[in-house]
């Protein structure tokens, strides 16, 4: 059985938050309006990879282009 933890969001975390494979990192899409970025890039061994769908992340796809 999966958690649902949503703190306040409107889908589960396990879902909104990918793992890049190339800076080793945890990232999700969040709002610009809150944010003021398009992006939001957790540090590495604050929530854990397992799990995680494997998306390259922004930061990652702007230094290869």
């Amino acid at each position: 059985m999966q958690k649902t933890e949503r703190r306040g969001r409107t889908q589960p975390v396990d879902t909104s938050i990918k793992a890049c494979p190339k800076c080793k990192l945890t990232w999700e899409r969040v709002s610009v309006k809150v944010f003021m970025t398009p992006y939001k890039i957790h540090p590495l061994g604050v929530i854990p990879r397992y799990g995680k769908e494997v998306k390259i992340c922004p930061k990652c796809v702007n230094e290869t282009t």
